[in-house]
């Protein structure tokens, strides 16, 4: 006899429980005979024990034993939840109402008197194995049931945490603003998790921790990009510990963690790595897996949120960048010039504090382009930048003014410490070579000085002053600080 005939492919146990053996050696020969698995047990104490050994699908319980009778062995079984639920059929030689009543009451399926009928007992244990397994079957789908809504509940959740996630990147306006959106979400959909995220630089060897989460000690371990080897597969995990990759997500035993790559057209952006919150089991890396795949599609939308995010700010900042320096020098270009150096003179006076200017082009520049070609001239104008902006101090703003004209701005700056800072840079420069084509080309510069609010209460003023000093400059022979007046 087969569990629940048509679905299953085991075969039923049966628990037959009588003191006398004559009982438990018919009952058992009938049963064998049918195709099930009989165990029998002459007293109700090895009744428990056989039943916690291993629980029986049926139970043929006779009333009358010495020391437990078989009402007690089942109230004992209706008290435990997990054998509350083994249909009882009580075989008794007690055949009076109360007898059966009673029988009923502490929780018996059914009753058969002794002498019992072959058919009959038949009859009745095939009918309630039919029962007790359709009852098992009925039990299993609705935890599924319950079990898939549960995961579909969750997965909603995370869902709309992960779109909030989304939309919360979009109103970011520097990349340092994504580092909390991630790490916020990470926490609340990896509970307990500890973990960190890691920026990829533009040099593609660089893995800086921006931002961690959970146990610091269990969340901030080293991982270098030359550890990460791409598959053609998108979205992998990979195994550095091992230098292994998988095409689905991984989890690294050696250093229990999982490692999320966030990539754009094959190059790497930034890494999750997370350490779930466990127990310690024989299938622990197992279980971890399980975990992660059940949020498999929810880190993918995570993970190209992030990537088109980190794409788009550093596309942003790129163009920023862009529209405010010199592409040639690197410097600020005059556009940024003019902006921040009206910013200098609104704050100047508010704060009743100098601002200063220097004006310097580079003398004799038009005969580097004759005589070595512009290229040369390039040459020039990119070193001469860079000793301005090593010149610099913090808070000094270096700007390629236009053509062979460079102008910086000194914030908070005296006139005779200016002077000086003037001609110790001019000196910087005339020491300076520039090396070209196995040439070593010889440079001086003239300056002019302005300064707020002695020579210009505006832009235009104070930029007009600079000029005209470094115009006089140039007249009185090039190589000199002039200040305006």
């Amino acid at each position: 006899m087969m569990k629940n005939e048509a679905a299953h492919t085991f075969i039923a146990d049966i628990l037959v429980v009588d003191d006398i053996r004559e009982n438990l050696r018919l009952l058992s020969k009938m049963l064998v005979a049918q195709g099930y698995h009989v165990r029998p047990v002459s007293s109700g104490a090895r009744a428990i024990s056989a039943i916690q050994d291993q629980y029986p699908d049926l139970i043929l319980l006779d009333i009358i034993m010495p020391g437990m009778d078989g009402y007690e062995v089942c109230r004992q079984l209706q008290a435990d939840e997990s054998t509350r639920d083994i249909p009882i059929i009580f075989i008794s030689a007690l055949n009076e109402t109360f007898d059966k009543v009673k029988a009923f009451a502490v929780g018996g399926r059914d009753y058969i008197s002794k002498p019992f009928n072959e058919k009959e007992v038949m009859a009745r244990v095939k009918t309630h194995l039919s029962l007790h397994f359709t009852q098992q079957s009925l039990k299993t789908e609705i935890a599924e049931r319950k079990r898939v809504e549960h995961t579909l509940r969750q997965y909603n959740q995370d869902l709309a945490l992960v779109n909030r996630m989304g939309q919360a990147l979009q109103a970011c306006q520097v990349e340092q603003d994504t580092y909390e959106v991630i790490t916020d979400t990470c926490i609340q959909l990896f509970p307990g998790s500890s973990g960190q995220l890691l920026i990829s630089r533009q040099s593609d060897t660089e893995l800086e921790s921006v931002a961690h989460w959970g146990d610091a000690s269990a969340a901030l371990q080293p991982i270098h990009a030359a550890d990460f080897v791409y598959p053609d597969t998108p979205h992998a995990v990979v195994y550095p510990d091992a230098g292994q990759t998988v095409s689905q997500f991984g989890y690294s035993q050696q250093a229990q963690r999982f490692y999320v790559p966030v990539t754009s057209q094959n190059k790497l952006l930034a890494v999750l790595s997370i350490a779930l919150e466990h127990e310690e089991t024989e299938n622990l890396a197992d279980d971890l897996q399980h975990s992660i795949k059940s949020k498999h599609l929810l880190i993918i939308e995570m993970t190209e949120h992030y990537a088109l995010a980190l794409v788009n700010l550093r596309l942003r900042e790129m163009l920023r960048i862009e529209s405010i320096h010199d592409p040639l020098t690197g410097l600020y270009n005059r556009r940024h010039m003019e902006a921040s150096l009206e910013r200098e003179i609104h704050r100047a006076q508010r704060h009743q504090k100098p601002v200063a200017i220097l004006m310097l082009d580079i003398d004799h520049f038009k005969i580097f382009n004759d005589t070595y070609g512009h290229k040369a001239g390039d040459a020039v104008l990119k070193e001469v930048g860079e000793l301005l902006n090593a010149s610099c101090r913090g808070e000094d703003i270096a700007c390629r003014y236009g053509g062979e004209e460079f102008l910086l701005i000194l914030p908070n700056a005296m006139l005779e410490n200016t002077l000086k800072r003037a001609e110790r840079l001019l000196q910087t420069v005339r020491q300076h070579h520039v090396s070209y084509q196995k040439k070593n080309l010889a440079i001086t510069a003239s300056m002019g000085m302005a300064a707020y609010p002695e020579h210009g209460s505006d832009i235009q003023e104070l930029v007009g002053a600079a000029d005209a000093a470094l115009y006089q400059a140039k007249e009185q022979g090039r190589d000199q600080v002039v200040l305006a007046v």
